[in-house]
């Protein structure tokens, strides 16, 4: 069974014994993917969908009370909730909470403001024991990058300091290289710096004969399901992006996660590198760092 699948199990859980006491549950998260995802999971319990809804924080925000009244919020990939579309949901409903993330911190380094208490679930490694996350290989090939220099705005790495040290012809090569070298002929999802930085890369790889699509948050939605069912069912091998395929996202078919974005969130990182670990009988995936976060 999938991590994402047991936590939608959990939310549906939840709010089947909310919707019997007559409460109604909204869940909130932050992609359209997302949404789907969920509200397809949630179906197969038979969630009412009068009394639970799953809705993008953005859209709820912006229509603040259009469905009546919400006396529970589950909260997908808390780690976000820091921001102000989620803080200004929660005070408009003032109701209770129950909030979800595998990476409970923020970059800022400050608290989770909207819970009072924290339940810390098993660990990884229990978690790969009882097959609910893939055995993993992880690698992190020394590209000699100099990141000394690297200015920070708001915590994060400069974003344009960092797509010019990741777009040398060198770097390039060392990708390619390394990436026939670990992983041959694996299905790889490819973390770039901004939407240039991955635009080049899958550029990269397509003229050295490894089949792969770009795609950055202005693909139409349309597009972007079906490039990630192409994905799946294997058309193609590389999928590059910025800022896209991070939290939450389930992809069957990734064996590899080809790290290309530095960043000084841990939160970010995680959730990056352990994209390409959803369980697959027989699977052992495979992490290339190559920005070195891991040493």
């Amino acid at each position: 069974m999938l991590v994402e699948q047991v936590k939608a199990i959990s939310f549906g859980k939840i709010a089947q014994d909310a919707n019997k006491k007559g409460n109604r549950v909204l869940i909130l998260i932050h992609r359209i993917q997302l949404k789907n995802q969920h509200k397809e999971l949630l179906d197969e319990y038979g969630i009412d969908e009068n009394m639970t809804r799953v809705e993008s924080v953005f859209t709820e925000a912006n229509h603040l009370g259009e469905h009546g009244k919400v006396d529970l919020i589950i909260i997908d990939e808390a780690h976000l909730s820091g921001a102000s579309s989620y803080q200004k949901v929660c005070e408009y409903y003032n109701c209770k909470r129950i909030l979800f993330t595998a990476t409970f911190s923020r970059l800022d380094g400050k608290p989770i403001n909207l819970c009072e208490v924290i339940v810390k679930g098993i660990s990884a490694d229990e978690l790969i024991k009882r097959g609910y996350v893939s055995p993993y290989k992880m690698y992190a090939p020394n590209l000699n990058i100099d990141f000394s220099d690297l200015k920070k705005s708001m915590g994060e790495y400069n974003n344009e300091q960092l797509g010019k040290k990741m777009s040398s012809k060198k770097i390039y090569g060392d990708v390619i290289k390394y990436y026939n070298l670990l992983a041959k002929d694996k299905q790889a999802i490819c973390y770039c710096v901004n939407v240039d930085h991955s635009k080049e890369t899958c550029e990269m790889f397509n003229n050295a004969g490894v089949s792969a699509i770009h795609m950055d948050a202005k693909t139409p939605e349309k597009e972007r399901a079906k490039i990630l069912e192409d994905f799946k069912n294997k058309k193609f091998k590389i999928l590059c992006n910025c800022n896209l395929i991070s939290e939450g996202i389930t992809l069957e078919g990734a064996d590899v996660a080809l790290l290309l974005r530095k960043t000084a969130s841990m939160s970010l990182y995680i959730q990056q590198a352990c994209r390409c670990l959803t369980p697959v009988k027989g699977k052992e995936a495979i992490i290339i760092d190559f920005v070195r976060k891991c040493i």
